[in-house]
């Protein structure tokens, strides 16, 4: 089972990378989904069902701020003694102001596991990533600025993509974060905001931010040379060089 005391903290850690930040894209359905595995793959439900209000409560630790983590984890103790289905209970613990905590506790989980890059050089990357800078961001109808960009080479596949996925998905416009260098990288998203695909931020997403910006993904398959990504669950602008 999983050590809870050890899990807010780190959680509380992971959360703290992210403090400060504002969010411009941000994958409600694809967190939940996440927060709704990690519960199953690190038993989390039958560590956190087996820990005492009491014992969650003393999980503080100096210097993190691990507050709004405790406070998930009583709630999601309450709703797991009132029902034994995981999805009803990550719908009851869910909320906008509790998804960055989801998020922070499954890349706790994750990070024990070593699923978790922050290189985006890796050439053998672990499923997940969280990268700071590493994509550039091409607004819909950009192709021609992506091809100028990236080059034939690489841009090529990533707008053969980024067409195919435009075709699936008519009515929900597409953008795409993308790099050449230090390995081609690439993830296709709809705008947000999209509610029926519980997709939330702002159009600021498909722009350079001009400040520092944090990814939080998980990795698909590597196609044509280019790695696309499979899921961007967080995209958020803000935190400076030295607290990555």
């Amino acid at each position: 089972m999983v050590d809870v005391h050890e899990l807010i903290k780190e959680a509380g850690r992971c959360r703290g990378r992210y403090e400060g930040l504002t969010p411009v894209y941000r994958n409600d359905a694809a967190i939940d989904d996440l927060f709704q595995w990690t519960m199953n793959f690190a038993d989390l439900k039958t560590s956190v069902e087996n820990a005492s209000s009491r014992a969650i409560k003393a999980s503080a630790d100096v210097g993190v701020d691990t507050g709004p983590i405790i406070s998930m984890f009583l709630k999601l103790k309450a709703g797991l003694q009132a029902s034994a289905s995981n999805a009803r209970v990550v719908k009851t613990v869910a909320s906008e102001d509790n998804r960055l905590n989801l998020l922070a506790v499954a890349e706790a989980v994750l990070n024990r596991q070593s699923a978790v890059t922050t290189d985006p050089a890796r050439r053998d990357p672990p499923e997940y990533f969280r990268f700071q800078d590493a994509f550039k961001a091409f607004p819909f109808g950009a192709e021609d600025e992506l091809l100028a960009e990236l080059g034939n080479e690489v841009g090529q596949p990533i707008v053969k993509r980024w067409k195919t996925d435009s075709r699936l998905f008519h009515d929900a416009p597409q953008f795409v974060y993308a790099s050449r260098e230090p390995q081609p990288l690439a993830a296709v998203l709809m705008v947000p905001p999209n509610e029926d695909k519980q997709v939330w931020g702002n159009s600021n997403a498909m722009y350079p931010s001009g400040q520092n910006r944090v990814f939080f993904g998980r990795f698909g398959a590597v196609q044509d040379g280019v790695r696309f990504v499979n899921t961007m669950y967080y995209v958020a602008d803000g935190i400076t060089p030295a607290s990555a």
